[in-house]
């Protein structure tokens, strides 16, 4: 953001913004401890924005503890009902086996956003966990054909090794190592970089 686009915003929004800077950063360095606090300070003084709740469960998932983030993505529903959070909330769901309540988010998720291809291939990775490859492998093709990913490769692997290809298996495991996925860290993927 340009420093006329700051100088629109209102203090409150300045300092959320900064607010919010600082613990990305702290989380981006490895701070995890510090950006919670800060997240979790900034959600006690404005209840209504959903931003630091997500980024608490995405860090508590970054920690492992799933329940924790399934608890914090629950909380951000009730603040931003959009497809995003459903998507975190059934990744978490799904690390823990949970492939019915899994699939329930994905499929809201996709009510919402028919196209959201973090959902999609969730969606792939709950029917591979319920053994409907063929379902899976529909979706995972239809995802590349769009645009190469690694874990979309990654998955199109995996269901290759469960047919019992395993040259087409680490073909793609070698295609998903040349793509470039972005930028790294625990929060990739989940929100749109800063200006």
């Amino acid at each position: 953001m340009t420093s006329h686009e700051d100088d629109e915003l209102t203090p409150e929004q300045r300092e959320r913004r900064a607010l919010m800077r600082r613990a990305e950063d702290l989380a981006r360095g490895g701070d995890r401890a510090g950006a919670s606090a800060i997240y979790a300070g900034i959600h006690e003084r404005f209840p209504t924005m959903p931003e630091p709740v997500i980024r608490l469960g995405i860090l508590r998932r970054a920690d492992n503890d799933q329940l924790g983030a399934i608890d914090f993505f629950t909380r951000a529903l009730a603040l931003d009902p959009g497809s995003r959070v459903l998507c975190l909330r059934a990744g978490s769901l799904l690390a823990l086996g949970r492939l019915d309540e899994a699939m329930a988010d994905v499929e809201a998720s996709l009510m919402t956003d028919p196209g959201e291809q973090s959902s999609l291939l969730l969606r792939a990775r709950v029917l591979v966990m319920l053994a409907r490859d063929d379902e899976a492998r529909r979706i995972v093709d239809d995802l590349l054909a769009r645009q190469e990913q690694p874990d979309a490769l990654n998955l199109r692997a995996d269901l290759h090794e469960r047919s019992g290809d395993a040259v087409a298996a680490a073909r793609d495991r070698a295609r998903a190592r040349e793509v470039v996925a972005g930028p790294r860290g625990i929060f990739a993927g989940f929100w749109k970089p800063r200006k």
